[in-house]
């Protein structure tokens, strides 16, 4: 019986390429979008607007949308674009992020967690967007 001898030279390629390919995307990190001031753009400069988008998109995930709640959404929306004053650009960068980030987290969930998902953070979004809808508008807004 004959049996086959892996030296250690054979085997540093393979360890080599488990530390690129499995090892090495844990510490690389993607670059923000970011204005032409270097400030990001991924909800920390408009947070207020950023959450608004996200949950926009969460209802239309959730299915949870109605005609209060549009109307909630309508006037967070005039509301905050008043108060902070984005230039187009960043109003579109803003509601780009928030959309991305809406698809990855209902990418994330799967189907019964994206059950939860809309149980939970949907149903408090819908909430929110009916009270404001109603003129039971938070404080801050």
């Amino acid at each position: 019986m004959t049996s086959i001898r892996i030296g250690m030279e054979a085997r540093l390629p393979a360890a080599r390429l488990c530390v690129i390919f499995f090892l090495a995307p844990l510490f690389m990190t993607s670059p923000a979008m970011s204005d032409e001031t270097g400030a990001t753009i991924d909800g920390q400069k408009f947070p207020d607007l950023y959450k608004m988008y996200y949950d926009g998109g969460l209802l239309e995930y959730c299915n949870l949308i109605s005609p209060l709640a549009g109307k909630g959404f309508r006037e967070m929306r005039t509301d905050l674009l008043a108060r902070d004053k984005p230039t187009e650009e960043e109003h579109r960068r803003t509601r780009i992020a928030a959309a991305t980030a809406v698809d990855n987290e209902y990418l994330d969930h799967g189907l019964s967690g994206q059950r939860i998902w809309c149980r939970t953070e949907g149903q408090a979004a819908f909430l929110r967007f009916e009270a404001y809808g109603s003129g039971r508008k938070q404080d801050g807004q």
